[in-house]
């Protein structure tokens, strides 16, 4: 068990501090200290062997002790560290966060006080988990590897609708990005971009130019060379807005990661999708072909993580075979990627695409009906994206209106799927107002910016071409022009986005 094997080496450091204290040129302990410095010994030996209940008594015993405060700085610190493990361990926060506290104002510093307390801390203790967030990245990264990026990742999204911790979040977010805190996962590059953002907007020119190094993820970086918010940290880091040298090396970073990790089906997974955004179809399909097959050998697959990634590096190779044009071969995967995860919607919603886009009407509605997991607000869009595409092919003038009226009282939860809704139902000057009102809003200016660089629906069915030639018409009108203009300066490079 990974909580034993961290204790027993805080009770290697018990033994270490016991030889370091008996070697100090300090006064001899009182007979009462050297009692409980054995006493000591005694728990650290019963968490040893594993009895945990037995240490768990007996270091209360020896943090509630007159002599306590008498025994040495590293006696104590890990005393009450073990004793606030065991209490984590229990599923007594209170315990283990007020230990951790305790050992932190101890002479002797770590970082597992730290992130006792950033485990422990009460809900929503935003203050709390911040601090101890912090401490860990500016003193202790190491630790940082034992919390879950999942969690840091709820923390930091959920505080940030707390204005009062506001400071505390941005700082926590530029010691994370000093790390190199979980670089490689596509969160964390969206992170690093509104660090960088928010570095310049208050006169932090040099954090920021630090910020912008730990951003690889090439749809980002286009939308900032083109963002006029970000002119300052392109124009001091014009190697790193390189667009001709940004694709390759966004490749070569997540294929290094695949290499260090060849058990991850998710390191093969974030791979794919940078070789999509630089369009190099032909590479996902033989990387995902490999690996499917791979998961198919009689000695066993060797990915660790397979149930959980197979079925998205399945569908990655419908992904890559549509955008070939092979798309009868391309749904056969989809149908694969969906029969492998029926409660997952997101594959039920992708295989529903597909088969609409290429006018399987009655199919895509089915496949919608399948979908029995809990649908997210962002999900919902894209259902109704779907019905919306099916009632244009139908022509179902009913359905066309109920779609567009759902997607209209719903555009906060996606605004990109409203307007392209807008764009597939030929409503031009609707989706222009959208696609200004979304350039002229600071929060929404960066996602439309990086889609106006996108590769827009590329399946040659009529109702595809004619989505393709919306999006570059209505780039050309002179009030979206306008509006662009005022904020950005587009670039040429295409991005495949979907």
């Amino acid at each position: 068990m990974y909580f034993i094997g961290r204790l027993i080496c805080t009770v290697l450091l018990v033994f270490g501090s016991m030889a370091i204290a008996m070697g100090a040129a300090e006064p001899k302990p009182d007979k009462e200290t050297q009692k409980l410095s054995r006493q000591v010994v005694k728990a650290a030996t019963a968490l040893v062997k594993g009895n945990l209940a037995v240490s768990d008594k007996q270091f209360d015993l020896i943090v509630a002790d007159p002599s306590f405060a008498k025994l040495t700085a590293r006696e104590q610190h890990v005393s009450l560290i073990s004793s606030a493990e065991l209490a984590l361990h229990n599923g007594d926060k209170k315990k283990a966060r007020e230990r951790a506290i305790a050992a932190n104002k101890t002479a002797v510093v770590s970082g597992s006080g730290w992130r006792i307390r950033a485990t422990a801390a009460e809900a929503r203790d935003w203050p709390e988990m911040l601090l101890s967030l912090s401490a860990l990245a500016n003193g202790f990264p190491e630790e940082l590897s034992v919390l879950s990026s999942a969690s840091i990742l709820t923390i930091i999204r959920e505080s940030e609708k707390s204005p009062a911790v506001s400071d505390a979040r941005w700082e926590l977010l530029l010691a994370l990005n000093r790390t190199g805190w979980n670089s490689d996962s596509p969160e964390a590059q969206v992170l690093w971009k509104d660090l960088t953002l928010h570095l310049l907007e208050n006169d932090r020119a040099a954090h920021a130019d630090e910020a912008v190094r730990g951003i690889n993820d090439l749809a980002i970086l286009v939308g900032m060379r083109a963002d006029n918010r970000f002119a300052e940290v392109v124009k001091a880091n014009a190697y790193r807005f390189d667009m001709s040298d940004v694709a390759e090396l966004d490749i070569e970073s997540r294929r290094a990661i695949v290499q260090q990790r060849p058990r991850s089906l998710k390191a093969l997974t974030q791979l794919n999708e940078a070789l999509f955004r630089a369009k190099r179809y032909d590479e996902v399909l033989q990387l995902t072909t490999e690996a499917i097959a791979q998961t198919l050998q009689k000695t066993g697959s060797p990915y660790q993580d397979q149930a959980e990634q197979l079925p998205w590096i399945i569908n990655n190779k419908g992904r890559a075979l549509r955008r070939l044009n092979r798309l009868d071969e391309a749904v056969e995967y989809y149908e694969q990627a969906a029969k492998l995860t029926p409660n997952l919607v997101g594959h039920q919603i992708n295989l529903a695409a597909i088969l609409a886009r290429v006018g399987r009407t009655s199919d895509a509605l089915a496949a919608l009906s399948r979908t029995t997991g809990s649908v997210s607000p962002f999900g919902k869009m894209q259902m109704e994206s779907v019905r919306l595409i099916v009632a244009l092919e139908t022509g179902d003038s009913a359905s066309i209106e109920n779609s567009l009226a759902y997607l209209a009282a719903h555009r906060l939860d996606d605004e990109a799927t409203y307007q392209s809704g807008l764009l597939r139902a030929d409503r031009m000057d609707q989706a222009a107002q959208v696609l200004i009102q979304r350039l002229a809003t600071p929060a929404t200016r960066f996602d439309a910016l990086v889609e106006l660089h996108r590769v827009y629906d590329p399946i040659p069915t009529p109702s595809g071409n004619k989505l393709r030639e919306r999006w570059l018409a209505i780039q050309q009108r002179l009030d979206v022009r306008a509006a662009i203009d005022s904020v950005a300066i587009l670039s040429p490079h295409e991005l495949d986005l979907d």
